[in-house]
């Protein structure tokens, strides 16, 4: 018997009965948060350019209502109603890119956003990890090289952009799977191997936002919640380190914003990443809510926020910002009979 696509399926049904309008329609009770990483004046690899950023400004602001994160979790809060084909928009990491390309796009047009910040990255204490990978790969003069991962040693070829980009995902998926100091250790030993010399500060194609950037910016409807101190994936955290990634990352925007934030994001986001004990220390430090990196048709628990990861593929948003991703997603829960 052929398998059937429902997805796809559903998403031709929608599109022959009226496009995506009948699926904002459909799904125009479900809020859409929308997540970002970098940006750049043009399109490029982990990068959205900023006429591709404004370009999807205009598009939502046609047909959609923009709120904060900090609205709309007030509203889930005192059961208030949230605004039909409501889109939020929050940003991970804290690249200073944000500032040269997306910021003055959303004062531009008026837009609210949440910025979850790095601190140790924005401190100019650490790179972000997966950085410091591609920067190894761009600069090494070896045009292979064998490395040892989790399912064996694999020879990569680093010769183009196209296969050191195949060999950073699959290198930093390893690092996923390794503890903290672990990782650590490898990503300095990969450096040593590729006779590569990382600097003790990013540098400019990676680094990060300021504090008078986040302060300047904090004024013009930019909220600023938690990422953490190291981008550590917390599962994989030791239990001493744990309380000080998220509290004290908290502690120190607080500190430097003179405000207080509420808002924190599981780094990486995936299930896997976070647990039922990771989510109570997120609450006993303060937190009200928390956002991951997938999405799922209910909005019940405010330390599970789901969210839509977008980009320069501009179909793919599109069926994110009208809901047909949701109602896709909504489909194959009830097939699975788990839709409450």
């Amino acid at each position: 018997m052929a398998r059937v696509n429902y997805s796809n399926d559903l998403f031709t049904i929608i599109l022959k009965a009226g496009g995506f309008y009948v699926a904002r329609y459909l799904s125009q009770k479900f809020p859409r948060i929308l997540f970002y990483h970098r940006f750049a004046e043009k399109n490029g690899w982990r990068r959205l350019g900023a006429s591709t950023f404004e370009r999807q400004i205009k598009m939502i602001r046609k047909s959609f209502n923009i709120i904060s994160l900090k609205n709309l979790c007030a509203r889930l809060v005192n059961g208030d109603m949230v605004p039909p084909n409501t889109i939020v928009f929050t940003i991970d990491d804290g690249y200073q890119d944000f500032y040269y390309y997306a910021y003055p796009v959303l004062r531009k047009y008026d837009i609210p956003a949440t910025v979850y910040i790095t601190t140790d990255f924005i401190d100019k204490k650490i790179w972000l990890w997966f950085d410091v990978i591609d920067y190894i790969l761009s600069r090494t003069e070896f045009q292979s090289y064998p490395i040892t991962l989790s399912d064996g040693t694999k020879k990569y070829s680093l010769m183009g952009k196209e296969s050191r980009r195949r060999a950073w995902s699959e290198i930093a998926g390893h690092c996923l799977t390794l503890k903290s100091k672990e990782k650590e250790e490898f990503i300095k030993n990969l450096s040593n191997d590729l006779k590569v010399h990382v600097p003790h500060i990013p540098v400019p194609e990676y680094e990060a936002l300021s504090w008078n950037e986040i302060r300047e910016m904090k004024q013009h409807q930019i909220d600023f919640g938690s990422h953490t101190c190291t981008h550590s994936k917390l599962t994989m955290t030791e239990s001493t380190a744990l309380r000080h990634e998220i509290k004290g990352s908290k502690d120190r925007i607080e500190e430097m914003i003179d405000e207080s934030i509420d808002s924190f994001c599981y780094p990486n986001g995936t299930r896997e990443d976070f647990d039922g004990r990771i989510k109570e220390i997120v609450r006993e430090s303060g937190y009200a809510n928390a956002t991951v990196a997938y999405c799922e048709c209910e909005v019940d628990d405010l330390f599970e926020l789901g969210r839509y990861g977008v980009g320069i593929d501009m179909l793919h948003f599109q069926k994110v910002i009208f809901g047909t991703e949701y109602l896709s997603t909504l489909l194959k829960e009830c097939l699975r009979g788990t839709h409450r």
